[in-house]
């Protein structure tokens, strides 16, 4: 018996299939692109910025700092006056004391005189007193009377006040009952003592 050889078919191979390209996004419309800054102009605005405000940080501390100066200057300026005044007021009453005295009341006047003086000048008056007024008024009866006819500040400061005085001063004794009366200019140095203006100094000019 005769045997058959039976063919087998080969497989029949198909084609890959070719790959698609994804299709492209949708562009949205109507979007309008927002302007690019460069470099250097975004540079420049964050300088001004900050520059901007401390600009405006010192002017306003230099507005604050010359309201303080011309506040302190008005009422340094306020003190130097109401000094002047007060000075002067003093100057014409301590004045006539310190060189004025009377015979029968001299130990009373010197005293006044004193308590009119500060500083050296006190210590200096105390010793004119006790080695000159004194004996002179006590053994020749001798009274003088000062009064001012003139005053006005030569310079003013908040505690120390100079100012000039004319004075006419009346002078009498027991050999002289007529009382001669003299003219005189004073430089006077007010200071001021815990609220009270007294003659520091006292010099004929």
């Amino acid at each position: 018996m005769t045997e058959k050889t039976m063919t087998v078919p080969s497989p029949v191979r198909r084609p890959s299939p070719v790959p698609r390209d994804p299709a492209p996004s949708p562009v949205p419309r109507d979007v309008t692109p927002s302007p690019v800054q460069p470099e250097s102009k975004r540079r420049s605005l964050l300088r001004r910025i900050p520059l901007t405000a401390v600009i405006a940080a010192v002017l306003v501390l230099a507005a604050g700092a010359a309201a303080l100066v011309l506040q302190g200057r008005a009422s340094q300026a306020d003190r130097v006056e109401a000094a002047r005044s007060a000075a002067l007021q003093a100057a014409r009453q301590h004045v006539p004391e310190v060189l004025s005295y009377n015979a029968d009341t001299v130990d009373k006047d010197l005293a006044a005189a004193v308590s009119a003086t500060t500083g050296q000048f006190r210590a200096e008056l105390s010793d004119l007193q006790r080695t000159v007024i004194r004996p002179s008024a006590t053994a020749d009866k001798i009274s003088t009377r000062t009064t001012v006819s003139d005053a006005g500040v030569v310079r003013a400061a908040e505690h120390e006040v100079v100012v000039l005085l004319f004075i006419n001063q009346l002078t009498s004794s027991q050999k002289q009952t007529t009382p001669r009366v003299d003219g005189a200019r004073v430089r006077v140095t007010m200071q001021d003592v815990n609220g009270d203006w007294l003659v520091s100094a006292l010099q004929p000019v």
